[in-house]
């Protein structure tokens, strides 16, 4: 286990740091930054399209819930068939997991650590994720700033998450899980304490 850990390290550094990474031989970051780029417009255009409007702010907590629920519910309806690896294809995830990775690298920072952290975060009743399903809070997520940072950016309705080793895109104004990177934290298991 202490040599493919090993291995996946050497693998990170000699390909992330250049023109490419090693999926599909010529794909470049470039080319997977405006992938995923084109892939998060088509989902900002859905949005923009749905004939009910993000939820506005109000004193009135039964008023938010339901207009956050109408909006869920039209965007559920729209994306009826969504599934995991819409926003991360292969390549692109590939390409995530190693940025991640470097991330985490130039903040010396271990992702074990960080994982530590959201699990002491975590309320009673957190369930599973899934793509289309609403985004449970009680699961603690947090995003390190420094990876907020290394990231491509979103629009404003959606957000990246850390929810134990998986990164997830979440619509803010509906609660509504986007898209899941399952395994983007890739735990060294020689140093890991988990």
């Amino acid at each position: 286990m202490k040599i493919r850990t090993l291995a996946l390290s050497i693998t990170t550094v000699l390909f992330w740091g250049g023109a490419g990474i090693p999926v599909g031989g010529s794909t470049n970051t470039g080319e997977l930054n405006r992938l995923f780029a084109e892939r998060v417009a088509e989902y900002a255009a859905l949005r923009v399209e749905l004939p009910v409007a993000a939820p506005r702010l109000t004193s009135n907590a039964e008023q938010l819930l339901a207009d956050v629920a109408r909006l869920a519910a039209a965007i559920r309806a729209r994306r009826a068939h969504a599934k995991e690896g819409e926003l991360f294809s292969a390549e692109v995830a590939t390409a995530f997991r190693l940025d991640i990775a470097r991330s985490f690298a130039r903040a010396g920072e271990r992702p074990a650590d960080v994982l530590a952290r959201n699990r002491a975060e975590l309320l009673p009743g957190a369930t599973r994720l899934a793509v289309n399903e609403r985004f449970p809070w009680q699961l603690g997520a947090s995003m390190p700033v420094y990876l907020l940072s290394d990231l491509p950016p979103l629009p404003p309705m959606l957000q990246y998450r850390l929810v134990e080793r998986d990164l997830v895109v979440i619509d803010i104004d509906a609660g509504l899980v986007i898209d899941i990177l399952r395994e983007a934290l890739v735990i060294d298991l020689a140093t890991s304490r988990d």
